[in-house]
């Protein structure tokens, strides 16, 4: 993340809370805002400050290797262990996939709510904020260094089509606006339809997306450091194909962020 020249790295904590903003303008007066979950009038937000709160961390001890919860500190977690590291560095998401943080990724994907998109994004970044996470790089001089570019996991064009907007994309943008990377949405590509992966079990849902990602631009990402993007983690397969194209093709490393992990 970017600070003043010469000067300490921001937090991205004092950034996100300057983003929100308080003010309300006349129209809010008139026509006051509703919370999108659960109703409750607002000052300006579409997702209400009750709300926000009721959002659970993903508990820790957190794996080493994939960033989900794990029942002892530096064991690898049930997705890890046994199996090939995921090709991604680290992922963390804003919190586990209940209650009210459920509640705004449903309505943002399946009753359109993309407004809901911009104050998720933000709930992503205060996760990035945290002593413990890894995403960021640390350099000795610099101190934390940015990523090169924040890139969403891509829909199929079916699905696009039908939904008329990808969810991941949304949250990419606020974040690469919040931090300052440039958002690339041509180099990944989703080549194959799947399934949807909610009622596989964890090796049906690996199995269904194997292959399903291609990266359409090699040398825009050889060499990058990259900031994948999605809206809920649940076993890591889908995140992990597309992390592994872009590994293939040259990427030096990839950090993964997203709304919401389920477990």
């Amino acid at each position: 993340m970017k600070g003043e020249p010469g000067g300490q790295p921001v937090r991205l904590s004092a950034v996100v809370e300057a983003l929100k903003g308080t003010a309300s303008s006349l129209l809010d007066v008139i026509y006051p805002p509703r919370c999108i979950v659960c109703r409750a009038w607002t000052t300006g937000e579409c997702l209400c400050d009750k709300c926000r709160v009721k959002v659970i961390p993903v508990p820790e001890p957190w794996c080493r290797y994939c960033g989900g919860p794990t029942h002892r500190d530096g064991e690898p977690c049930l997705h890890c262990s046994g199996e090939r590291l995921p090709p991604f560095i680290w992922s963390t998401a804003a919190g586990l996939y209940q209650g009210p943080l459920r509640d705004a990724v449903h309505a943002l994907k399946y009753r359109r709510r993309t407004q809901l998109a911009v104050p998720l994004a933000h709930l992503m970044l205060l996760a990035i904020d945290h002593p413990e996470c890894k995403l960021l790089e640390c350099d000795a001089v610099d101190g934390l260094v940015p990523f090169d570019m924040v890139v969403p996991a891509p829909l199929h064009p079916a699905r696009l089509r039908q939904r008329g907007f990808n969810q991941a994309d949304l949250l990419a943008r606020e974040v690469a606006r919040v931090l300052g990377p440039q958002l690339r949405t041509d180099v990944l590509r989703r080549v194959k339809s799947t399934s949807t992966q909610t009622a596989l079990d964890r090796k049906e849902r690996a199995e269904n997306v194997v292959g399903v990602f291609s990266t359409c631009k090699p040398e825009a990402v050889a060499g990058k450091s990259i900031l994948l993007i999605d809206d809920v983690l649940t076993t890591g397969a889908t995140v992990r194909d597309a992390a592994r194209s872009l590994q293939n093709s040259g990427a030096r490393r990839i950090a993964v962020l997203v709304v919401a992990r389920a477990v």
